[in-house]
């Protein structure tokens, strides 16, 4: 992972699959993907914002950070929403803002 310099846009991709078929199909959730995106200092500075479908199963989320920012690493949840079904990742370092 290459840090990231504070000020900086940063530029988050994920890809949503469907463990349950052999092989795991990228798909869209129903109700989409969102993020939560929380600084070092553990505040929460985007909270459940909806990512960008940019085709099949594939999230994006762009986010400019301050001059002012907190250094360090910086944690993203990411939720997907499909009817009845919910599943949240663990928090995941996800850049280090330098």
């Amino acid at each position: 992972m290459k840090p990231l310099k504070a000020g900086s846009e940063t530029y988050i991709r994920i890809e949503v699959s469907d463990g349950r078929l052999v092989p795991a199909l990228l798909f869209n959730p129903g109700e989409g993907v969102k993020i939560t995106l929380k600084n070092p200092s553990g505040v929460t500075v985007v909270n459940a914002v909806a990512m960008t479908n940019e085709a099949t199963g594939v999230y994006s989320y762009r986010h400019q950070t301050a001059v002012s920012d907190p250094l360090g690493p910086w944690t993203a949840e990411f939720k997907a929403v499909d009817g009845a079904t919910t599943v949240l990742t663990v928090a995941v370092m996800i850049f280090l803002l330098v």
